[in-house]
């Protein structure tokens, strides 16, 4: 009797969870199971070098005494890298400076070329921060699995398909993670524009009040998804880790 595969939820993701509640649009869930998706993923090369780690036989060997230290180190700097890059997604700390730090744009009178949309400024934001990400992540990715593969034999099978995982799904990720600022501009456009009103009023104090502290709220929210969204790019790093922790602990 064959045993149905479980289904990965989709609003288990606290990026996803975020979005949905920002742009009221419903996540759809998927009728197919993981495995199921990434076959429709994996090109022919891609399906051999999978069947080939998933198939290969494993010979058993204990953790080396170096494991505990190699696992603390790998700790340490993706703990560093979560930092900075949450401290470069702060709106208070985007205009400390800082090697390497994406500025925040302004909607200054003056800034925004005609024709352009306001929320052109924050897409580009968004966009550098997901490059920042990416530049920072992949290298500890890197990192990782050789670690992992000196330091833990029985996780060497593991490794190698995160290496296979990250070659064949990258272009499918950036695809998904680039519709991120096109969500946020419905919500931009929500917030920050509301229905044109007569041109010949002027805008009062509380006009102004009121634009500002849409904005503020937008920044705040746009933060939040930042923030998930760098979560969501280092769940391979910290399940490589944690992986690697509990071989740590099960060895004598």
């Amino acid at each position: 009797m064959s045993r149905e595969l479980p289904r990965t939820s989709l609003t288990s993701s606290r990026l996803v969870r975020l979005l949905t509640e920002l742009t009221d649009s419903p996540a759809t869930e998927s009728r197919q199971t993981f495995a199921e998706r990434l076959s429709q993923w994996l090109q022919l090369n891609d399906a051999i070098a999978l069947s080939g780690i998933v198939n290969a036989r494993l010979t058993p060997a204990a953790a080396p005494d170096t494991a505990p230290q190699a696992l603390a180190e790998l700790q340490a700097s993706l703990a560093r890298l979560r930092q900075r890059q949450a401290e470069a997604q702060n709106p208070e700390g985007v205009f400390k400076p800082g090697q390497g730090r994406v500025k925040l744009p302004t909607l200054a009178a003056g800034t925004v070329s005609e024709g352009e949309s306001p929320f052109a400024f924050f897409h580009r934001y968004y966009l550098a921060q997901q490059r920042s990400m990416e530049a920072a992540i992949a290298p500890l990715r890197q990192q990782t699995r050789e670690s992992v593969m000196r330091h833990a034999p029985a996780l060497r099978q593991v490794a190698a398909l995160d290496a296979l995982l990250e070659k064949t799904l990258a272009e499918r990720e950036r695809q998904l993670l680039a519709a991120i600022p096109r969500l946020l501009e419905k919500r931009f456009t929500q917030l920050c524009q509301p229905p044109a009103a007569d041109p010949a009023a002027a805008a009062t104090a509380t006009d102004t009040a009121a634009a500002e502290a849409a904005l503020a709220a937008f920044i705040r929210e746009m933060q939040q998804v930042l923030l998930a969204e760098l979560e969501v790019r280092l769940e391979p790093v910290q399940g490589l880790i944690d992986a690697f922790g509990n071989e740590v602990k099960q060895t004598p």
